[in-house]
């Protein structure tokens, strides 16, 4: 509503895309050693445009794409105790109306160990 009581709309036209795909692989090499590796892809794509009669434009865009790829390799020494290490790597792309456009990368390592009872 305005001040003077009267009404304000504004109309939008929307349209968004998502896209997911995984790719997962396991491997054993040798008897006591499992790896596996992953990648997973996500893509959005978002748009919002402003339907205003009165000539503004308030449209909105937005976009960004996240690929992560993993390692992670497990050893048996025995059949109640492993160890294991894993790696994975992130990459996030992201841009939008009125932002900078921007990535990061995210490394992660880890190491583990394992007891069965």
């Amino acid at each position: 509503m305005t001040p003077s009581g009267e009404g304000n709309f504004q109309f939008w036209t929307t349209r968004w895309e998502f896209q997911y795909a995984r790719f997962n692989l396991g491997l054993r090499p040798i008897d006591d050693l499992d790896v596996a590796l992953s990648a997973i892809v996500r893509r959005l794509h978002y748009d919002a445009l402003d339907q205003d009669p009165t000539g503004g434009d308030d449209s909105i865009a937005y976009e960004s794409t996240s690929v992560s790829t993993s390692v992670q390799a497990i050893y048996a020494l025995s059949h109640r105790f492993s160890v294991g290490v894993n790696g994975i790597l992130e990459v996030h792309r992201r841009e939008g109306t009125g932002e900078d456009p921007g990535t990061r990368t995210l490394p992660r390592f880890g190491l583990f160990t394992g007891f069965w009872f």
